[in-house]
Parts: structure tokens; C-alpha cells; sequence
């Protein structure tokens, strides 16, 4: 039996916008993120919409101030 991709959904959603929708997207989102006190939930968030689309996590991650090893370094806790 393989194992669901959790993911996939979201990652064919985020592929599926244009560049303006994508901007906005990413937006609204690191605008949301910045306002949460713990920074290893941050963090673990931003992975997961890497999991979704590398594009996505990226820059989700620019916005955020992180880079990718921040990111993995809370999955590997």
C-alpha cells in the first residue's frame, strides 16, 4: 500500500496560479506567519509548503527571512 501524498493537493493548487495570484498568495501568508511568536512552528510550516511546491516553500521562506536549512533543521529534531 503506498503512502498518501498530503501534499499534492495544495502543491497543485499553488501551481495552478497565475504570478499575481502567486504574490498575493505568498503575501498574505508570510504577513499571517510573521505574527506567530514561536519560530519552530513558523518554521515547521514553511517545510511544509515545501513538501507542496519548492517554489512555494522558497519563497514563503524569502519573505520570512529563512533559509532552507532553517527550515530542515526542525524536521530533523
Amino acid at each position: 500500500m503506498s503512502k498518501p501524498n498530503d501534499f499534492k493537493q495544495a502543491g497543485e493548487f499553488y501551481r495552478s496560479l497565475n504570478e499575481t495570484e502567486k504574490q498575493n498568495l505568498i503575501s498574505n501568508l508570510s504577513g499571517d506567519l510573521k505574527g506567530v511568536t514561536n519560530k519552530d512552528v513558523v518554521k515547521k510550516m514553511v517545510g511544509y509548503f515545501y513538501m507542496a511546491d519548492s517554489d512555494y516553500g522558497k519563497r514563503l521562506a524569502k519573505e520570512l527571512g529563512l533559509s532552507r536549512e532553517d527550515v530542515e533543521k526542525i524536521f530533523l529534531k
